[in-house]
């Protein structure tokens, strides 16, 4: 099959459920719900931009809170759920570990609300683009707001001012600040 974790989609569960000539239509279903479709289209039959036989003609996803839990190990996103235990769209909160092909994977990167935060313990990412320091063992402070969401035993808490992200684990509280600027490599 395809690697279609690539897209963003579950590696496995695809079913065929249409087929035209030179195209196959696979869907991934939740509870008898389409979440994720793929037409592999043949390049003999079909014009394509590849030199692969068969190809990704078109694809369509939900968001990867909608699929099945047991394929989040699949994406390099971490998805987190809110305080009575249901996911959360991406769109709204997510984080993943920097690239490695970067040298950044010590580095997490969670986005709340469309702001950026980033916990940079080894410090891979220079401490540039910061509002403050990224801190291993900070307080929470009395004001900070409980968003209530939480991700494998850390619960997400933010400054008054949204600029920082106090994530708390049984172990204490780390404070992630948000970004300046957007980060990438090449």
């Amino acid at each position: 099959m395809i690697d279609s974790g690539a897209l963003g989609m579950p590696d496995q569960g695809f079913v065929a459920v249409g087929r035209d000539e030179g195209r196959v239509l696979y869907t991934y279903e939740v509870a008898g719900v389409a979440k994720a479709a793929l037409v592999i289209a043949d390049s003999t039959k079909v014009e394509l931009d590849t030199d692969d036989e068969w190809a990704i003609e078109t694809f369509a996803t939900c968001d990867p809170a909608e699929f099945d839990p047991s394929t989040d190990d699949e994406s390099p996103r971490e998805l987190w759920q809110d305080a009575a235990g249901n996911r959360v769209p991406s769109s709204v909160i997510t984080s993943s570990r920097g690239p490695e092909h970067c040298g950044w994977e010590s580095a997490t990167f969670l986005g709340v609300d469309g702001q950026g935060y980033i916990s940079d313990p080894q410090d891979v990412l220079d401490g540039r683009g910061f509002v403050a320091p990224f801190d291993a063992d900070a307080e929470l402070p009395s004001d900070a707001i409980n968003t209530g969401y939480q991700q494998q035993g850390r619960r997400l808490w933010l400054s008054n001012d949204r600029l920082i992200a106090f994530v708390v684990t049984a172990d204490g509280v780390e404070a992630w600040p948000s970004s300046t600027e957007e980060f990438g490599c090449a």
